[in-house]
């Protein structure tokens, strides 16, 4: 979305000055950005490549260390001549006593962007670029500010560097700076992203940015507080959440939790008091029931908290909780397995409709995932499924954690889908519901847009639950949507390790899985923000694995219209669908499916795929029944570990790959596969020395966590302190999530949380895992041992960086952000996941070089087996 026109850009030759901080805002306001902003670009970029650098000007020094002047010039591929130079734009920023905004957007008019567009599709659309200003902050004292970056992946205030932002335009999370009085350069990298920005119309790059003053305490963030709507009298959940940012320079610590009303009763989530560090934004978890009939809708939340060593202090804020009607989409809440809670909107089934149940009495679930930066409580998503209001299933509409559901409805967006799901037997409870029970495991699913391409993941990822499912306008995956060939050049084998870190949200390669079950596809054949050849692909695909599935295109119909979830075709599919889910699903006499990542794959008729042989290639199972026997034939192919359930070797000789398995007296049996045994049944280990079930995958094995994160400081310094609340900040704007921030030279203490652990120098603490493969040497030295069991070591006269997983106890793991020196930290932070698609493997080691070369300049990059040894297939220089 735009943030403001389009604005010319004024070749001024005047150089970066105390001048430039005039601006249309009075000068006696406290804050105030500049009226001229000096440009710098535009310069290539790749989809989703700014994580790894990818900034040409870093070979110059870095933007923040160039000088303004109208006869340098700096080489780039998108420009006439190869080359681009300064130039200066003007816009007037707005300011009230304490506050100060400003929208700035860029078009780099003189590049011929339809021309590229012609050759290279969406992906030409995509560029970088700088731009540096000035924030003025009067008076004569130090202040504090909360500083909002909306469309900014990241900035400089000053030469300090602050990553990632809020790219999204989330504004949940500033940054919280302390200033002298004065001028401070702002330095932009600005990104045009077509995921956020979109491909349509002229291709500028639109960013605002705010600063308030604050006053330096805990303060209640804007719009945080999280309740359950409040159903005939009763209320729809037992959590609630408010968020807090310190603004202070000392810790704060939340003790308490209470409401105003008698006829309420709440109390911390938590054991114990939260801590929120200075700088840092977390949810405040509660528990609150209403004691009585009558509770108000109207109550006031005070939070008890303590900060420098001050007697306790009370934050308020009141709040109305939604009433409605039981049958009407209402808001309940649930815990996040990341630890926060988290909500969606739920429609329980009508009692005036003729359904059917289950045998046990239930109703299926239809699942509805929204778009990105669509929120689940909108009418337009409340409201979606009102034109059919007596479907036989419970509809729900879970949110992922965020607007853009964490990750695209992937690894920690779908956590939250299948938590909401467990709490639906929960809010029965609650408001004492008298109708049919919920059947937790069988799934209707329809998504739009981003939540189609969520219905393609749900879909393969959990085909045992979905009993059909309807992507709406969506997209076949990431790597389809915006084309990822504009990277910078790099070595083959890092290219096909960013893929294969990618190859569990590719679903062209996954539909497989969804043979025999029934799909309806519905897109607008002029859809310009998601084009219908997504859907038109999707369908041939399905046809090649005799997939039931049909598609129906609406001519002339764009992206979204009013009813576009509840079409004619689309009606007839739910009635159709919904009345045979409740009848019990039989397993045909033969079916295969394929596995790219064993951690977020469920399973298919009953088989699981628990490990594979080979990271980064498919997991293949075919099975086949011989009744007269009776004997179940599976097949496989990279399949280390596999689960059968109890009723195959109940009902079921079982030969597996020609192999005749033992299984007299097994009830299910996991199997697991050696080279000098073939197959053979073992006890499954659970222990770190094995890497298995949520270990398993790339460095987004560390969203895969049953608690809060934690992030560990190894050591004080003010580089740590910085990466370790950045990666807090980020944790939170992107996915929603709470985030511990402890400091600890001993090992990670949570009973389920993954952590984060942030080192510099030699303080990097042992792993549970014996010899571990990637160690720190000497405070710039990284050592790693290859598949041949050779010892590599890596150095760097500056930036030195190292991060990549570690085991920890109970199928945990932490993610080790390591650096030689204070660059190296930073470098290290800028792959921690946070944005989707940007395909960080298991471990990376890199220096200044990556900051211009982008990932085709890391010094390692690869995988570890399931022993936690570094792949042949890595890639080591």
């Amino acid at each position: 979305m735009r943030l403001s026109a389009l604005l010319p850009l004024l070749g001024v030759q005047e150089p970066l000055n105390s001048n430039m901080a005039t601006s249309s805002c009075q000068q006696e306001t406290a804050l105030r950005f500049s009226e001229k902003w000096q440009v710098l670009g535009p310069f290539q970029i790749g989809t989703r490549e700014a994580t790894w650098g990818a900034d040409p000007l870093e070979f110059y020094g870095g933007f923040p260390k160039l000088q303004y002047s109208l006869e340098d010039t700096y080489p780039s591929p998108l420009a006439p001549n190869a080359s681009v130079g300064w130039s200066e734009t003007t816009i007037a920023s707005s300011c009230t006593s304490d506050t100060t905004q400003v929208a700035l957007s860029f078009d780099f008019s003189d590049i011929d962007w339809s021309f590229q567009q012609r050759i290279y599709g969406w992906a030409a659309l995509q560029y970088q670029a700088w731009a540096r200003g000035v924030l003025t902050v009067s008076g004569d004292a130090p202040r504090t500010l909360v500083f909002y970056s909306p469309g900014l992946l990241e900035f400089y205030v000053d030469g300090v560097h602050h990553f990632g932002g809020d790219y999204y335009a989330y504004g949940k999370v500033p940054l919280v700076l302390h200033l002298e009085p004065g001028d401070h350069i702002i330095d932009l990298r600005l990104i045009r992203d077509v995921r956020s920005m979109g491909g349509i119309g002229d291709p500028t790059i639109d960013v605002s940015m705010s600063a308030e003053l604050s006053d330096g305490k805990l303060v209640i963030c804007p719009d945080s507080v999280l309740l359950p709507d409040m159903v005939n009298g009763r209320l729809a959940g037992n959590l609630g959440s408010v968020t807090v940012r310190n603004d202070g320079l000392e810790d704060a610590f939340v003790d308490g939790v209470s409401v105003n009303d008698t006829s309420y009763f709440a109390w911390l989530a938590r054991p114990s008091s939260t801590r929120i560090a200075p700088g840092q934004t977390r949810p405040i978890a509660f528990v609150i029931t209403c004691q009585s009939a009558g509770c108000s809708p109207s109550i006031r939340i005070d939070i008890e908290y303590t900060q420098a060593r001050s007697s306790s202090m009370i934050l308020s804020v009141s709040t109305n909780i939604a009433q409605t009607d039981i049958f009407q989409p209402h808001k309940i809440t649930f815990l996040n397995p990341g630890g926060m809670v988290s909500y969606a909107i739920l429609r329980p089934p009508s009692l005036q409709g003729k359904c059917a149940t289950a045998p046990d009495g239930t109703l299926p679930i239809l699942l509805g995932l929204h778009g990105a930066g669509v929120d689940a409580a909108s009418p337009m998503i409340r409201h979606s499924f009102d034109p059919v209001p007596d479907l036989c299933a419970w509809a729900l509409y879970p949110t992922g954690s965020t607007l853009w559901s964490g990750d695209d409805w992937h690894t920690w967006g779908f956590a939250d889908v299948e938590a909401a799901i467990e709490a639906l037997p929960v809010w029965t409870t609650l408001v004492d519901w008298k109708g049919p029970g919920v059947a937790v495991d069988r799934w209707l699913v329809v998504g739009h847009s981003n939540g189609g391409q969520g219905t393609w993941y749900t879909l393969t990822h959990r085909p045992d639950k979905v009993v059909a499912a309807a992507p709406i306008s969506g997209y076949s995956s990431i790597q389809n949507y915006v084309s990822y060939n504009l990277w910078t050049p790099m070595d083959p084998l890092v290219r096909m390790l960013l893929e294969t870190s990618l190859s569990d949200y590719k679903h062209e390669l996954l539909l497989q899985n969804a043979e025999q079950i029934p799909i309806m596809q519905q897109h607008g054949s002029v859809d310009d923000n998601v084009p219908a050849f997504h859907s038109r692909l999707m369908n041939c695909l399905l046809r090649q694995v005799k997939a039931d599935s049909s598609y129906v295109e609406l001519e002339d119909k764009n992206h979204w219209f009013d009813g576009i979830m509840t079409t004619e075709p689309l009606r007839a599919f739910y009635e159709q669908e919904l009345g045979s889910a409740s009848s019990t699903v039989i397993p045909p006499s033969s079916f295969s499916f394929v596995v790219a990542n064993p951690a977020n794959m469920g399973s298919r008729h009953g088989l699981r795929v628990l490990q594979l042989c080979q990271h980064g290639r498919l997991g293949r199972v075919a099975a086949s029944f011989d009744t007269d026997i009776p004997t179940c034939y599976i097949q496989t192919s990279n399949v280390l570990s596999l689960h059968i359930p109890a009723i195959y070797t109940r009902t079921h000789d079982i030969v597996l790959d020609g192999q005749k398995i033992d299984v007299e007296n097994l009830q299910g049996v996991t199997l697991w596969q050696t080279p000098e045994e073939g197959w053979k049944a073992i006890t499954r280990t659970t222990g770190p020395a094995t890497r298995n079930g949520r270990q398993l995958g790339s460095m987004d094995a560390l969203l895969r966590t049953k608690s809060g994160l934690e992030i560990v400081r190894t050591s004080r310094s003010a580089a740590i302190d910085k990466v370790a609340l950045q990666i807090s900040r980020n944790l939170h704007q992107y996915f929603g999530s709470d985030t511990d921030l402890v400091d600890k030279s001993g090992s990670h203490q949570s009973d389920y949380g993954n952590a984060v652990r942030v080192a510099l120098g030699k303080d990097v603490p042992a792993t549970f895992v014996k010899d571990f493969p990637i160690n720190v040497i000497h405070p710039g030295i990284v050592s790693l041992r290859d598949a041949s069991g050779n010892n590599k070591l890596y150095s760097s006269e500056k930036g030195l960086a190292a991060i990549y997983l570690r085991p920890l106890k109970d199928e945990q793991v932490e993610l080790m952000v390591w650096g030689a020196d204070d660059e190296g930290l930073e470098i290290a932070a800028r792959l921690v996941p946070m944005l989707t698609g940007v395909g960080q493997p298991d471990f990376v080691i890199a220096d200044s070089k990556m900051l211009w070369g982008g990932a085709g300049a890391v010094l390692a990059m690869g995988y570890f087996d399931h022993l936690w040894n570094v792949t042949a297939d890595s890639f080591l220089t």
